[in-house]
């Protein structure tokens, strides 16, 4: 399997353009061999960048750990002083499926938000959300903790949530509900958003585009335009992004949850790295 991934990756994407009919045909690979694209492009860390015309923010460094099987265990924050958030933690229940997310402090002891996650049906998934409750390694939250919120997740034939339904809020408000599409093209439905013909970051592990709703096959994008760059200057030779930058003052672009001006990507599956 390995073999065949390196074939199709070399083959499809070993030119930095890629046409039509043959990205098409990675894109079904991908759909198909999702865990060979979990075993080998794997993201191994982030350099993150905030700027704003009132702050030149240092170069902050997420480094990303994964078990035996490839599944996400963390995403730390290496540098001191990280403005958002220092650590999201995952855990899994016995058949492999994600069952904790967990953001928390600088020393990885308190959560702040801690999501239990339970599969009632086979195309349902229920998040039960805990603020403030618990510690990395713990179990289960604390007896007594009081729950934030409970949501149904309704997924389509493709294991895609598509609708959120609020179940309970803690009284905070009426209870809401949303929903999301996907065109033909296997991209997120969103006004104004156009995206390139490359593979979607979050396409590197399902965890991820589970837990940030994000199952596009590509990535948004914003051409160059009034002097400014484009949102993805470059790729590496798979299709992935390197650099990922958004112009706004103040920045509200998010990957990972992490807020971003300037975002250099690195991957397992770069030259050199897993062959």
């Amino acid at each position: 399997m390995k073999h065949s991934f390196s074939l199709i990756l070399t083959g499809a994407l070993s030119l930095v353009l890629c046409s039509l009919p043959s990205c098409s045909k990675l894109f079904d690979y991908l759909d198909q061999h999702r865990d060979d694209v979990a075993t080998h492009c794997q993201i191994q860390m982030l350099a993150v960048q905030i700027q704003s015309s009132n702050t030149n923010a240092p170069v902050q460094h997420y480094a990303f750990t994964y078990n035996a099987a490839g599944k996400p265990l963390s995403i730390i924050a290496q540098d001191p002083n990280v403005p958002f958030y220092s650590g999201n933690h995952f855990g899994y229940d016995r058949y492999g499926r994600l069952k904790d997310f967990q953001i928390t402090d600088a020393n990885f002891t308190f959560t702040y938000v801690w999501h239990r996650y339970t599969y009632p049906a086979p195309n349902t998934v229920i998040d039960t959300t805990y603020t403030y409750a618990g510690h990395v390694g713990d179990a289960n939250p604390p007896p007594g903790t009081t729950v934030n919120d409970v949501t149904k997740i309704t997924l389509d034939w493709k294991g895609r949530p598509v609708k959120y339904t609020q179940l309970s809020n803690n009284g905070s408000g009426p209870l809401s509900s949303s929903e999301v599409q996907y065109d033909a093209n296997g991209n997120l439905v969103s006004p104004g958003t156009i995206y390139d013909d490359k593979i979607n970051i979050y396409q590197t592990n399902p965890v991820w585009q589970f837990v940030f709703g994000n199952y596009s096959r590509n990535n948004p994008y914003i051409p160059a335009r009034n002097g400014f760059p484009p949102s993805i200057p470059s790729y590496d030779q798979y299709g992935l992004p390197l650099v990922l930058q958004y112009w706004a003052d103040p920045p509200v672009a998010q990957l990972f949850g992490i807020p971003y001006s300037i975002m250099h990507v690195t991957y397992a599956c770069d030259p050199g790295t897993w062959r």
